[in-house]
């Protein structure tokens, strides 16, 4: 007995062109193959491979399937060849996505965007001495942020530490 339209014979039955299981439309009943990580599929009556949720065939052999894992794969995260790389920074790669993970020392982000990593020197920077928001502010005195601490120096002219404490800078007229 033919089978219909949509289908072929395998055996002693009818079966769907559309079955990777049977080597979709191919005249032989044999499954369409796929490697590692890889699904197959019918499409256009042709076993294809696809690869399976989470990974990439990045090398381009069929050989070796869907190799990379690009949910948390740092040089191919979210696709192949998307390399997570940070200005004064490690990366990672978190469910297909660039993240920053901490900052070098003596660097900050503080701008709040991973774009940039880590932007600034709160070794040095005078409005981020040592952390993010962190100001050396001597009332009436120069100061310098030198490793991270904010760093006392000279009294303007007409003001003087009479106290000697360096918080409160240069308090007397």
């Amino acid at each position: 007995a033919a089978c219909p339209v949509d289908e072929k014979r395998c055996g002693d039955k009818c079966v769907k062109l559309d079955d990777p299981l049977t080597g979709c439309a191919n005249p032989d009943c044999g499954p369409c193959e796929a490697a590692w990580n890889e699904m197959s599929v019918c499409a256009a009556g042709a076993c294809t491979r696809l690869c399976a949720g989470g990974t990439a065939d990045c090398d381009g052999s069929e050989y070796n399937g869907c190799e990379v894992y690009v949910l948390a794969d740092r040089a191919n995260c979210g696709r192949c060849g998307m390399v997570c790389a940070f200005a004064n920074a490690p990366a990672t790669c978190q469910a297909g996505t660039c993240r920053l993970d901490a900052c070098d020392e003596g660097f900050g982000d503080c701008n709040g965007f991973d774009d940039d990593g880590c932007e600034l020197s709160v070794a040095t920077d005078l409005a981020n001495c040592g952390g993010c928001g962190e100001a050396c502010d001597f009332p009436h005195a120069s100061e310098t942020c030198e490793s991270g601490a904010c760093v006392f120096g000279a009294c303007d002219a007409g003001f003087g530490d009479c106290n000697g404490f360096d918080d409160d800078g240069c308090e007397t007229p």
